[in-house]
Formats: C-alpha cells, sequence, structure tokens
C-alpha cells in the first residue's frame, strides 16, 4: 500500500506487482481509479484487523490507540480475570496499530492536529503538517495563544 501511495505521490497508478499483492482485480491504469481503490483497500485492511480507537490515560494524559477485537469483550475479560488482564489490554493492539498508522500515512494533506493551548485542547485539521515537538495553535487560539505562551515561558525563565 505504501508503494503504491508513492507511486500516487509521482502521479502513477503503480506497478502491478503491489496492486496484486493488494487488490483483486485488474491494476487501475490512471491515477485518480488508482487513488480510489487504494481508499477501499486501506478501508477494508482498517476493517479486517477490526481497528478500533480507544482512549487510555498514559502518563496522565489520555491517549488515543487502537486496538483490534471486541472493545466490550475485551473488558469483560479483562474484569474477569485478573491475572490475564494485562495481555488482554494488549491484544490484537500491534496489528490494529499497524492498520491505522499505514491508513494515516496514506492520507493526503496534514491530519488532525490537538490545539497546544492547555485551555483550549480542541481538536483540529492544520492546514500543514505539524512539525513533531513544535506547539501549534487552532485557528480560533491562533497567534495570540502563541504569543500569551511565549511571555508565559519568558517570565518563568528569569
Amino acid at each position: 500500500m505504501l508503494n503504491i501511495r508513492t507511486a500516487l505521490n509521482r502521479g502513477e497508478s503503480g506497478s502491478n506487482a503491489n496492486w496484486k499483492a493488494v487488490w483483486p482485480g485488474v491494476a487501475p491504469t490512471n491515477r485518480s481509479a488508482a487513488a480510489g481503490a487504494l481508499g477501499i483497500v486501506a478501508s477494508t485492511f482498517l476493517s479486517k484487523m477490526n481497528a478500533q480507537p480507544i482512549l487510555q490515560c498514559i502518563d496522565d494524559r489520555l491517549t488515543i490507540a487502537f486496538i483490534g477485537g471486541n472493545f466490550l469483550n475485551i473488558i469483560k475479560a479483562m474484569a474477569a480475570s485478573e491475572k490475564i488482564a494485562p495481555w488482554l489490554s494488549s491484544s490484537g493492539a500491534l496489528l490494529a496499530e499497524i492498520a491505522a498508522r499505514t491508513t494515516l500515512a496514506l492520507q493526503e494533506g496534514a491530519g488532525w492536529e490537538i490545539c497546544s493551548n492547555q485551555d483550549c485542547r480542541r481538536l483540529y485539521r492544520p492546514r500543514r503538517h505539524v512539525a513533531e515537538g513544535r506547539l501549534h495553535f487552532c485557528n480560533i487560539c491562533g497567534k495570540r495563544a502563541s504569543w500569551r505562551l511565549s511571555k508565559r515561558r519568558k517570565a518563568r525563565s528569569r
């Protein structure tokens, strides 16, 4: 799927060998049809892995993770047996994470981000990719929040 995505970035439809690995029919010949087919392949991959998002608390922060399997059944099984609860909590997580992250890698444009303003923390779609470790703000908070935060940091450092 990632090789096909790379070909799409070059304006091509992808090689027949790559399509044969993920697509049951004839490989698409134009970019538009290939992009549509790749969307179907990625959605099917997510579905087969039964990737379901969960919100869990890690290091005192709520974080979205993906698990495979039926979430309610996993929670019930964890409650029923404390000895295997740690194993159950991670069962199916690897394949679900691979499916979710592969799908995110396939998407075009910036993904979803959470505003760095501690008073806001809204989920929003930035206009461009956000550099890792950099602060970023939603359209509502914008430059004003950035300026205010920099002043607070400067005051703390003094």
